[in-house]
């Protein structure tokens, strides 16, 4: 798809901005779903990701809430988001009860609970330092543990502690 700039006002991108699904929905995901609405361009229907970000409930789309995706997810990851009040964001995963892990390299990362308890359940079956093969092993359990395991060991947030031969947290 080619792309082009468009001129918009600050109140425009305001509401646009507010008009989004999620944080990192594109300005054009925005428009085409504005646009769908009123019955304008619907053999383009952005429908795909429309669906995978929006629940249906009675007919009509509901948007998800932020536990929603990350329950979806797993994890989030603050350098990988663009967000505009970060404060605000994790705060209210923490209070929605995901955990918080605080690091040096990519922020914050919010990780749902019930993924976490299952990540460590896999992690905890390995005896083994070698990174490589651990990611193997994670991948074929779920993709995500191995995403969350190489995020997690390159900020040093756990360890294998040799004498023991098991992974652990830091904190």
């Amino acid at each position: 798809m080619r792309k082009t700039t468009i001129r918009i006002s600050e109140e425009t991108k305001k509401i646009l901005d507010n008009l989004k699904i999620h944080p990192r929905e594109t300005y054009d995901d925005v428009l085409k779903r504005l646009l769908q609405k009123n019955g304008v361009g619907e053999e383009e229907s952005p429908q795909g990701k429309e669906e995978s970000e929006t629940k249906k409930v009675n007919d009509k789309k509901v948007k998800k809430t932020v536990i929603d995706i990350i329950k979806e997810r797993g994890f989030l990851v603050e350098s990988k988001m663009n967000l505009r009040n970060a404060d605000a964001f994790f705060s209210k995963l923490n209070r929605e009860g995901a955990k918080i892990i605080e690091t040096d390299n990519d922020g914050r990362i919010a990780i749902d609970n019930n993924f976490y308890e299952k990540f460590w359940e896999e992690l905890n079956k390995i005896e083994y330092a070698d990174e490589k093969k651990i990611i193997e092993a994670l991948n074929k359990a779920d993709k995500r543990f191995a995403e969350i395991f190489k995020i997690l060991r390159s900020n040093t947030v756990i360890y294998f502690d040799a004498n023991e031969r098991k992974w652990k947290e830091v904190f």
